[in-house]
């Protein structure tokens, strides 16, 4: 029987393919688009599965949209609040990455620099360390 799949190795991968691109001499746009990708959900598979396990919820229940925007609700502490609002702009910019070839400059700069998404990977990665130690009980119902 094999183990389940840790979604940190998505982080890892993220840092991993954030470090590859910054030693490449041509474009790196695809690479740090596959990053912030694996950055997203590296951090949301974390929390979807701590709620889902420690609140007996179908994880089929717990939506993107949904667990970013019920994260950010101000019951919860203010580390709850930090993991949402960063799920929040790595949903957003995964979401430009995976179907936008012409985003807004903004996020055009962003996934473009293999540092920003670098930076954007080791804060999902701190927080994800705190998902263990983290109170859901306040939002549980709302799934």
């Amino acid at each position: 029987m094999s183990q389940s799949f840790e979604p940190v190795e998505f982080l890892d991968v993220a840092i991993e393919i954030c470090t590859k691109a910054r030693a490449l001499s041509y474009p790196s746009e695809p690479w740090v688009r596959t990053a912030a990708g694996r950055a997203y959900y590296g951090l949301y598979l974390i929390v979807r599965s701590a709620i889902a396990d420690r609140h007996n919820i179908s994880q089929r229940r717990l939506n993107h949209g949904a667990v970013c925007s019920h994260l950010q609700n101000s019951r919860l502490s203010h580390d709850v609040r930090a993991v949402g609002r960063h799920l929040e702009y790595l949903y957003a910019l995964r979401r430009r990455a995976d179907y936008e070839l012409l985003p807004e400059r903004h996020w055009q700069v962003r996934l473009s620099d293999p540092n920003a998404v670098m930076a954007l990977t080791l804060e999902a990665d701190r927080l994800a360390r705190t998902v263990p130690h983290l109170d859901f009980t306040p939002i549980a119902h709302l799934f």
